[in-house]
């Protein structure tokens, strides 16, 4: 290749890297975000709400107990034999 045909690659190739940073900062630079403050205060609250209907759970848990019939009959058994009943 001929000296010029380099030189003017190199010379594109490092302005397409230097435009290309340009564009990712300036695109990833956002201004901070700024809340407004203020001070705290002590007051009480006095918003009432009235509200009519049902309440209806979103899930429902059914609670069983963990000894199975037949080992309650057999628990209940040996303890009226130790009572001699």
């Amino acid at each position: 290749m001929n000296k010029i045909v380099k030189y003017i690659l190199i010379g594109v190739l490092v302005l397409g890297a230097l435009w290309a940073a340009v564009f990712f900062i300036k695109s990833n630079s956002k201004s901070a975000i700024t809340y407004d403050t203020s001070q705290p205060f002590i007051s009480s609250i006095e918003k009432k709400t009235v509200a009519t209907g049902k309440v209806i759970p979103e899930d429902e848990i059914e609670i069983k107990p963990q000894i199975s019939r037949n080992n309650r009959k057999n628990l209940l058994g040996r303890r009226c034999q130790s009572k001699g009943w």
